[in-house]
């Protein structure tokens, strides 16, 4: 799951912290960010080593949710076999359910830019998923892609710590928690079927420095790991069950 909403929270394609509006005078606002991962990794599965990655997200608001469209976008700096550019374009629609609640729906198209001739170089996923405006925030969200024939759940909970009172002022301790499971009958796409599955947890810490309401600056530790082999497909790269890795990067919100 890269695409961004507002939650303290992604693993995956990278982990974005986005600073929220207090209050929405806008039927239009835009979010994105410029980062740098020590590794990219989705689903607790190594998609490449160091990377600068970048998002942005422009959401309409409507009478009950809001209509977003977005990117999220990975450029490694090693070329290595089986690691690509990598641009996930999404849609989708977030719908209030009551005053803390939303239910979001949408599509990605997963688009590795001239992939190796090893690796799928595109497929289609949808989701439907909740979260709440609660403590913690929650979320559960759901995955299916078309074109490997994969399911994916994921839930996800964060909280923002204020470090205020301990003399670090507009500054905060942002931490997250993922846990997830995968199934795929094709996990390398139609042309070549395998099937393959795992679970997998990730969390993050980052210390976040809020310039003013609409810039923020974010680093960060993150660790992930899988219960697939380590010859299995979540592992095909570097061949870990385990991934320690830290990342910085600027945010915006307007």
């Amino acid at each position: 799951m890269r695409k961004t909403i507002i939650f303290i929270l992604l693993i995956g394609g990278g982990v974005f912290g986005h600073l929220t509006a207090t209050e929405k005078d806008k039927d239009i606002s835009l979010s994105g960010g410029v980062g740098y991962e020590s590794e990219d990794v989705s689903r607790a599965s190594k998609q490449s080593g160091p990377a600068l990655q970048g998002s942005l997200q422009l959401n309409y608001e409507t009478a009950n949710g809001e209509i977003y469209v977005g990117s999220w976008n990975n450029y490694p700096f090693s070329r290595k076999t089986l690691v690509a550019v990598e641009s996930d374009p999404y849609f989708g629609y977030q719908h209030n359910l009551g005053e803390v609640f939303y239910a979001d729906f949408g599509y990605i198209y997963n688009w590795k830019v001239n992939p190796p001739a090893s690796v799928l170089g595109h497929s289609n996923e949808v989701y439907v998923g909740v979260s709440g405006d609660v403590m913690l925030t929650p979320k559960v969200y759901g995955y299916y892609d078309l074109d490997k024939r994969q399911w994916t759940l994921e839930s996800a909970i964060g909280y923002s710590f204020d470090l205020n009172e301990l003399g670090a002022p507009n500054t905060s301790l942002d931490v997250g928690l993922l846990v997830g499971i995968l199934r795929a009958k094709s996990a390398y796409g139609p042309l070549r079927p395998r099937r393959n599955g795992y679970a997998y947890f990730g969390t993050t810490a980052d210390i976040v420095y809020h310039f003013n309401d609409v810039f923020c600056f974010k680093i960060g530790i993150r660790y992930a790991a899988n219960n697939d082999k380590p010859t299995g497909v979540a592992n095909d790269i570097g061949h870990h069950k385990k991934m320690f890795w830290y990342g910085t990067g600027l945010f915006a919100q307007y």
